[in-house]
């Protein structure tokens, strides 16, 4: 086991000493305002030491109301996972999104063999839950798995509403990691606790349950995008490769032997890596294209149809981690960022900008266990505490960000925005990292883009907020790290695509630092809402915990402080450590 793993594992409220002081800020970063749409409630009692766990007390409409004494209440809705926006045809705006249950747990045990933990803001069981107890088949990194939840939220009547169905497939969906919305439907999607993705869809518009699918042949499903009025979808398949998706159904129940009908897809591309974020850019030559982010960031030949890209359409990369990660073992580790497009004056057609992705002590994990083999290129187990301290900050790498301007000619311009110059790369003969030329310049800071962290790790989320902004939201763990300064996600925006990112807010973007990811987002129909849906790292955290849905509305200006505060616009007890 790493060192981080060995530290997600043991974290203790030692560690937090300032977290009380900082979940809920009240103070502006920038002159925009935020505000809490929504949040998950408490729904279980936790007992520490258990299970069995106690079993709280709940209203008439199945809310907790109390937990025993003994127990502390618990919230298994971690993150807000997908989320699609779309508008009535009388011109209401409604977003869909899906949910996912303790997803800090699962993520720690696929990707870095963590085992049982609990501290006073998060319980991990994995094989020692009821769940995994009642179920002795299932693999025990999904042993926190609670049945996901779905819900829709109208921001002009302020109205979230559950629209969970009743329906089998709900017991075997691991949480709703994406979302798409047209022509009147709102898919959810995930992965099934099988193996394969589960779909669900509804009239987005009237909330009516159209029914559910599984699709044995993918493996996971990410994000969905519109492109000249076509809905497509990135999902993951065996081998970690992955397919692009083009939906050519229709809004019809009883889907699985009926045509047209609602859960019927076409495989547009093949790319290397799960696609993780898809958007959609006009070239130079003014053609409508698709480009993705997978293992490196893949583009679609120009849309002709008004169609869509037709079957089997062929995708090529503009770049990979290994153009820029040193280490071998650490490319492998890379996971691919958000991605957005915006018009580039400079250039006159728009240009790709992206973010990669580094589960944090995913390349120490793949360095130590060589994929059960015995290779030269792997540090293989750590037999000292110094040699568990070189693989972690040999092998820890924080997000990078990238834009490529005329990113489909023959030629496309990629530059580095946030990186690092040298890398730390395994040497075997000393059995040491040492540093290692990239072969690129960042042109305007470090890896994590803000130089006094060290825990943006994902580049999770980027957006293109009114054609005029690209909005960064990151992951960031600065709070695992003991630094609590830096906790909470954060929000960077570019304000013009040739100059560099400025932070918005760096305190979990709701001032809530146990949001350490701004996991998904949508944009209102006039351009001036960015509506944020968090991920949470705790699941207990006396109510703090949980998902939050934000919204960010670039044309208010943010409420004036209304606590002493500093001139940095920070209260004044949150001093650095």
């Amino acid at each position: 086991m790493n060192r981080l793993s060995k530290f997600l594992t043991t974290t203790t409220c030692a560690l937090l000493v300032a977290v009380c002081g900082l979940l809920v800020t009240t103070s502006a970063n920038a002159d925009v305002a935020r505000r809490v749409l929504a949040r998950a409630e408490p729904d279980a009692c936790y007992t520490p030491g258990g299970p069995p766990h106690a079993v709280g007390t709940y209203d008439e409409e199945g809310s907790l109301v109390s937990c025993p004494e003994g127990s502390v209440e618990k919230t298994n809705q971690t993150y807000l996972w997908g989320m699609a926006h779309g508008e009535t045809p009388n011109g209401v705006e409604v977003l869909w999104f899906g949910t996912g249950a303790n997803v800090a747990c699962t993520t720690a045990g696929t990707f870095l063999g963590a085992e049982e933990s609990a501290s006073t803001i998060n319980a991990c069981e994995y094989n020692l839950s009821e769940f995994a107890q009642a179920n002795p088949g299932i693999n025990p990194n999904l042993g926190d798995w609670v049945e996901p939840k779905i819900y829709s939220y109208v921001p002009s009547a302020e109205v979230l509403i559950d629209r969970t169905p009743d329906d089998p497939n709900m017991q075997r969906v691991v949480g709703f990691r994406s979302a798409g919305l047209h022509n009147n439907v709102a898919f959810l999607a995930g992965g099934s606790l099988d193996g394969g993705i589960i779909m669900f869809a509804f009239n987005a518009f009237t909330g009516e349950y159209i029914g559910s699918r599984e699709f044995g042949r993918f493996k996971t499903i990410r994000k969905w995008t519109v492109v000249n009025d076509v809905l497509y979808a990135g999902a993951g398949t065996p081998g970690r490769n992955g397919s692009i998706l083009k939906w050519v159904g229709s809004q019809r129940q009883n889907c699985a032997r009926s045509y047209p009908c609602t859960f019927r897809f076409a495989v547009v591309g093949s790319v290397g890596g799960v696609p993780r974020e898809i958007t959609g850019f006009t070239d130079e030559n003014g053609d409508e294209r698709l480009a993705t982010s997978a293992r490196g960031v893949y583009i679609s030949p120009p849309i002709t149809s008004s169609r869509g890209l037709p079957r089997g359409s062929e995708w090529f990369p503009i770049w990979e981690p290994v153009d820029y990660e040193t280490d071998p073992i650490g490319a492998i580790a890379y996971g691919g960022g958000g991605i957005a497009s915006i018009f580039d004056p400079e250039t006159g057609s728009d240009s790709l900008f992206w973010g990669t992705m580094h589960v944090p002590g995913r390349g120490g994990f793949l360095h130590e266990d060589c994929f059960g083999l015995e290779l030269p290129i792997c540090f293989g187990t750590p037999t000292t505490e110094e040699e568990s301290t070189a693989l972690f900050y040999g092998t820890y790498r924080r997000t990078t960000v990238w834009k490529a301007s005329n990113p489909a000619s023959a030629t496309p311009t990629v530059e580095l925005l946030y990186g690092s110059a040298e890398l730390p790369t395994f040497d075997p003969e000393t059995r040491t990292f040492i540093d290692q030329a990239t072969g690129w310049t960042p042109l305007y800071g470090p890896e994590g883009i803000d130089p006094y962290s060290y825990g943006n790790g994902y580049s999770w989320t980027i957006t293109n907020v009114g054609g005029d902004k690209i909005v960064v939201g990151t992951l960031d763990i600065s709070l695992l790290l003991g630094d609590s300064y830096n906790a909470g996600a954060d929000i960077w925006v570019f304000y013009d695509p040739n100059q560099a990112a400025t932070a918005l807010y760096k305190d979990g973007v709701s001032g809530n630092v146990l949001n350490y990811g701004a996991r998904t987002t949508a944009v209102s129909s006039d351009g001036t809402k960015l509506y944020v849906g968090t991920a949470s790292m705790a699941n207990l955290a006396d109510g703090a915990g949980g998902w939050e849905l934000v919204e960010i509305d670039f044309d208010a200006p943010a409420p004036e402080c209304t606590e002493d505060c500093d001139d940095d616009g920070m209260t004044d007890d949150m001093t650095p450590p």
